[in-house]
């Protein structure tokens, strides 16, 4: 098994629809993580679509602004997206490629282990 490198925290998690949300050190992010892999997935090996659990991937920040006048205040939130994968890359910062690769690795390991 690959040692992981960063810091991963889940913090909602629904069987459902196979959706996880959490933070990878200062990042947010959310996957959806099939049990089974399926064509169209993310092949934690190579980052490559191929077969693979992983159908949706993003890793992103949140930015908050607070503008106008202390009675009537606006806030600005702005989002970057660092790593997008809906069954395939939308956007995919290579600076990003190692924390990808581990996150991918811990969330099928995730999906893997059966609690009995």
């Amino acid at each position: 098994m690959k040692k992981i490198k960063h810091n991963i925290k889940i913090y909602r998690h629904s069987r459902h629809n196979n959706f996880f949300e959490g933070t990878i050190d200062e990042y947010k992010w959310f996957a959806i993580v099939k049990d089974e892999e399926v064509r169209g997935g993310l092949d934690v090996e190579n980052l490559e679509v191929s077969l693979g659990k992983i159908i949706r991937l993003c890793i992103y920040d949140d930015s908050r602004d607070v503008e106008g006048n202390p009675f009537l205040p606006s806030v600005t939130i702005k989002r970057t997206i660092y790593v997008n994968y809906v069954k395939g890359w939308k956007v995919f910062n290579l600076s990003y490629t190692e924390m990808v690769s581990d996150l991918s690795n811990y969330l099928t390991n995730i999906k893997t282990l059966h609690i009995v």
